[in-house]
């Protein structure tokens, strides 16, 4: 009996030790890689569990609230964290969107990239304005909107990539909540929905 109490101190103690030797797996930028296996948890990479696994890719540093992949180059990815970054190379690397990131002077919260390979961005104190590129995000101009709100949200109509919908922060003391706009030539022009709700 002694002997076995004195065995199972023995290898509890041998046991933190031995997993103390396991180093992490790290990413270029030194942070720890991370793999969801779609079961609520997270486990270090190349540990498989039940379930399809999820590899963390980057960008590092920040909340990703949204992404748009270049249907023209499925290899370019776009992801809004504030600071704009797109990857060239399916996510292996990002980098900051400079450009944009230059014309907004405000966080970029939301992509969206048209079938046509038109890219759209927009951020939460962008008012009166979106951002269109039309050479998969190299260059970015300023699209202006008719009214005092910013984006938060993009889409395209799946019939007509020509046709844009932005949603819109509400403007305070406004008598209408124009909360989204729509465009039917890439951002050129909008139109906006009054959406305003009374109550009794």
């Amino acid at each position: 009996m002694k002997t076995a109490v004195i065995l199972f101190f023995f290898l509890s103690a041998l046991i933190p030790l031995t997993s103390m030797g396991q180093q992490p797996v790290r990413d270029e930028n030194g942070f720890t890689m991370k793999s969801f296996t779609g079961n609520g948890s997270f486990t270090p990479q190349n540990q498989v569990k039940a379930g399809e696994v999820w590899n963390s890719i980057g960008p590092f540093g920040g909340d990703v609230l949204d992404i748009a992949i270049d249907p023209l180059d499925p290899n370019t990815i776009f992801a809004a964290a504030g600071v704009p970054y797109v990857s060239h190379n399916g996510g292996e690397t990002w980098q900051v969107l400079e450009s944009l990131k230059n014309l907004a002077a405000a966080p970029i919260n939301t992509f969206e990239a048209s079938p046509n390979g038109v890219i759209y961005a927009s951020g939460p104190y962008s008012y009166y304005k979106v951002f269109r590129s039309t050479d998969g995000g190299e260059t970015w101009v300023q699209k202006s909107i008719p009214v005092n709100a910013s984006g938060l949200d993009i889409t395209i109509d799946p019939t007509d990539p020509n046709v844009v919908y932005v949603g819109l922060t509400s403007v305070l003391g406004a008598s209408a909540n124009n909360v989204i706009i729509k465009s039917i030539n890439q951002g050129d022009n909008w139109t906006y929905f009054n959406m305003i709700v009374y109550c009794r």
